[in-house]
């Protein structure tokens, strides 16, 4: 049995590429995305202070998908791709934690 080294099997994990898809999917997707982050964060501004329910969830989603769809979907240098890739799973670990608390830490 042959054993990968971890740092080399991390690295080749990050940077593997995928099918790129059309430039006008990842282009046009990128700027819907950046349309919903930018009215969420207009949503978000003028909230009155008594608004009861989740402020930020919309933030999440917005940032979470932008930081993906830049990670997994474009071509950048290889240092890049790993930071990009370690953090856009970092922000689904943050999201699946944020809506968990939200879920679970209120009862």
């Amino acid at each position: 049995m042959q054993h990968m080294n971890f740092p080399t099997s991390l690295r080749s994990f990050l940077l593997a590429q995928g099918r790129l898809l059309h430039p006008a999917y990842r282009y046009g997707f990128l700027a819907l995305l950046a349309v919903l982050l930018l009215f969420s964060v207009s949503w978000r501004l003028r909230l009155p202070p008594s608004y009861p329910y989740d402020r930020n969830g919309d933030l999440v989603v917005s940032l979470l998908l932008i930081i993906n769809h830049l990670a997994f979907q474009f071509r950048w240098r290889p240092s890049v791709t790993i930071v990009l890739r370690l953090l856009a799973i970092g922000c689904i670990v943050f999201a699946f934690w944020y809506f968990w608390s939200l879920g679970f830490g209120r009862r």
